[in-house]
């Protein structure tokens, strides 16, 4: 029968003596008290069995063989975690000196024997509470400190990815229209095609950069997990390396959740090469598996990305190998862009993937031991009632419009405010250009009467996009605008809810996708 309460959550205590009578006397006593009870005979069976499994307390004897309880306890201090595991030192000597040695490696207490079961039961009791006290508090202080350095790098990766995309518009534009004036057997056209194909190869990497800060462009629809990596495993089986051996175990009729599929694909993808690399360059194992989970507020807290997270049904994606694995100090980093154990960094990798994760108000948690492998288990909020998967858009009808009309371009940045005009003059429209919001509103005032259209900046200095198109609707209600932005239509789509956004555009962008944007709005 133990003494204490049941509902006491159950803690695991090594007791280490030399002494096999003084060690079994320990043990049952801790027994009884309702704890796990792990025994050692001397100071290197301790470290190791600390350094192999989880442990809550150590009660350890000062005087053993092979090594001491002193320079035990300096070792377990030394391990991952260990100087938040709390050591209580047992000696048969009254010794100042002794208890001086006791607390210099590390102890938190010292007991002489014989031993007071009452005294020892407190003092157990009290350690091991104050230890969840201060290991929860360590683990909210290191959460709000990933938190605040995720934040910080999303803030820079999407500012960056904001100011590329807007040369990058002026880029591929311009390389348009050179081609257009060109005949196609000018020997320029090859060396414009590799201009335009460099230039998409960048804007994908701005697009990882805006995946990273979570405002990555999302195409949001109803999506099956399983269904998705099924789709995939055509192409997964021929990137993957030959020796690795994939396993699926995906679940039937899993509940839907709202995503981007080309995304979600990334992400998958990632995880998988991920994976491969961990298993180096001799044989492995992947496992891919999908199913449902009902996770609660504490389940949540052990993921990335759990603070705004309800509890609720969620439908889970868990990548696992057969790997190397990782210690703690690796884990803690594997979200860092460009960061690898490998070589030197080469793309954003599993920084991506939390960006996406992020993006779509998802959890990430990772299990990983050093020669165990790891596992990455992305988790989504699952649709609470059934939703139709998947289903296409109406393919566009190529209704002609004829390009006439005064068009307005408001934008800040010189190189996109140039190639447009010219894009939009070459394909037959009059155009008006600003140079920012104010100036947009004044140019509209005098001219609102010939504008058909305004192209719109979201991100401008002093006079957003946001209050540029609410003057314009107060202007003239009906105008058509279109915003413009290197960041995601679902972020933009969001703040002009319910205020007759004509429609969006995503920078860079072709000659050819501003025209067909401009023919959809047009014509109604």
């Amino acid at each position: 029968m133990h003494d204490v309460p049941d509902d006491r959550p159950l803690s695991t205590i090594l007791a280490v003596d030399d002494d096999v009578f003084t060690l079994e006397t320990f043990a049952s006593f801790l027994d009884r008290q309702g704890y796990e009870v792990l025994r050692a005979v001397d100071g290197r069976e301790a470290v190791d069995l600390v350094a192999a499994r989880p442990v809550d307390l150590v009660l350890m004897d000062a005087a053993m063989p092979v090594m001491d309880g002193f320079e035990a306890t300096r070792r377990i201090k030394e391990l991952p975690g260990g100087q938040r595991l709390p050591v209580i030192m047992v000696t048969a000597l009254e010794d100042d000196g002794l208890v001086d040695r006791a607390f210099a490696a590390g102890a938190e207490e010292y007991i002489t024997k014989p031993i007071h079961w009452g005294v020892l039961r407190q003092r157990v009791h009290f350690l091991l509470e104050r230890a969840r006290v201060e290991t929860r508090r360590w683990e909210l202080e290191r959460k709000m400190q990933e938190t605040q350095k995720l934040e910080s790098l999303g803030l820079l990766a999407g500012g960056i990815a904001h100011d590329f995309n807007n040369l990058l518009t002026g880029v591929i534009g311009n390389a348009d229209l050179a081609m257009l004036n060109l005949s196609a057997e000018s020997p320029a056209q090859p060396f414009l095609r590799r201009v335009k194909a460099t230039a998409e190869r960048l804007a994908d990497l701005s697009q990882q950069m805006l995946a990273y800060s979570g405002k990555g462009k999302f195409i949001i629809e109803p999506l099956s997990l399983s269904r998705l990596v099924e789709e995939m495993s055509h192409l997964l089986a021929v990137s993957i390396p030959k020796r690795m051996t994939i396993k699926y175990y995906l679940a039937d009729n899993l509940p839907p959740f709202e995503g981007d599929a080309t995304q979600i694909r990334q992400v998958i993808m990632n995880l998988l090469t991920n994976a491969a690399e961990a298993c180096g360059d001799g044989p492995g194992s992947i496992s891919v598996t999908t199913g449902v989970i009902d996770a609660d507020k504490q389940y949540l807290e052990t993921t990335y990305l759990h603070d705004d997270l309800q509890a609720g049904r969620y439908v889970f994606l868990e990548v696992s190998d057969s790997g190397c694995g990782m210690d703690e100090e690796t884990r803690e980093r594997i979200f860092d862009p460009f960061f690898t154990t490998k070589f030197t960094g080469r793309g954003l990798g599993l920084a991506v993937v939390l960006g996406i994760v992020r993006g779509h108000c998802g959890a990430l948690r990772v299990y990983s031991e050093p020669g165990r492998g790891s596992t990455f288990k992305l988790l989504f909020p699952a649709l609470a009632a059934t939703a139709d998967l998947a289903v296409p858009a109406d393919a566009w009808k190529d209704d002609f419009v004829q390009a006439t009309g005064t068009l307005l371009v408001i934008d800040d940045e010189e190189a996109v405010r140039e190639t447009v005009s010219l894009m939009l003059t070459h394909s037959g429209y009059d155009v008006l250009v600003a140079a920012s919001g104010s100036e947009g509103i004044d140019i509209f005032r005098r001219r609102m009467n010939d504008v058909r259209l305004v192209l719109l900046d979201l991100t401008m200095p002093k006079m957003s996009g946001e209050e540029v198109f609410r003057e314009l609707r107060r202007l003239r209600p009906e105008v058509p605008v279109i915003i413009a932005s290197g960041f995601n239509e679902q972020e933009v789509v969001h703040r002009f809810a319910g205020k007759s956004l004509a429609g969006f555009i995503q920078k860079p962008f072709r000659l050819e996708t501003l025209l067909d944007k401009l023919r959809e709005v047009l014509n109604g």
